[in-house]
């Protein structure tokens, strides 16, 4: 109450008064990431997954409620969470074959937790144009598997490589 905070004004303070409007204290915040926060709130949330084939389910059932051709996003898989390694896969990382087969016609990308990579399917790196032979990017790496094939995986500024495709969708 006014009287309660009276006992706080002193000869230095400044008093402004509202006439009973609302004011908020600005908070300095360092390192958050407001935008994507409530992004992930619109997306698949990928942070409980306990393994890849829990990851491809959730995006199975993303695609059943999707139009074709409609991108699926998801973010939040860590691999070194998960109680097992996928078949085949490359660097702990899986290949995007599932993805793939659960999602031909849409294209998938799913951030991984730290924002440092991104994992997409076949459907996604078409619509970007990244093919086997596109190079990688300064800063980024477009992780391939031994006959070179890209496996989905997308490491730091490679990720970027999707975005005109992806805000062409937006």
């Amino acid at each position: 109450s006014n009287d309660e905070i009276s006992a706080y004004i002193g000869d230095g303070t400044d008093v402004v008064e509202l006439n009973g409007r609302f004011v908020m204290p600005g908070f300095i915040e360092g390192h958050g990431h407001f935008m994507s926060l409530g992004r992930a709130k619109q997306i698949l949330d990928l942070n409980n997954v306990r393994n890849w084939d829990e990851v491809v389910n959730m995006v199975a059932v993303a695609v059943d409620q999707a139009e074709p051709g409609e991108w699926i996003f998801g973010r939040g898989w860590h691999q070194d969470k998960w109680d097992s390694v996928p078949e085949g896969a490359v660097e702990g990382v899986p290949v995007n074959e599932t993805l793939n087969m659960v999602s031909p016609d849409n294209p998938v990308l799913l951030g991984h937790a730290s924002g440092h990579a991104a994992f997409a399917n076949d459907a996604a790196l078409a619509a970007a144009g990244v093919g086997n032979d596109t190079p990688d990017p300064d800063g980024g790496t477009i992780v391939r598997d031994a006959d070179g094939k890209a496996t989905g995986l997308l490491r730091e500024t490679a990720q970027r490589l999707l975005n005109d495709a992806v805000d062409e969708f937006e």
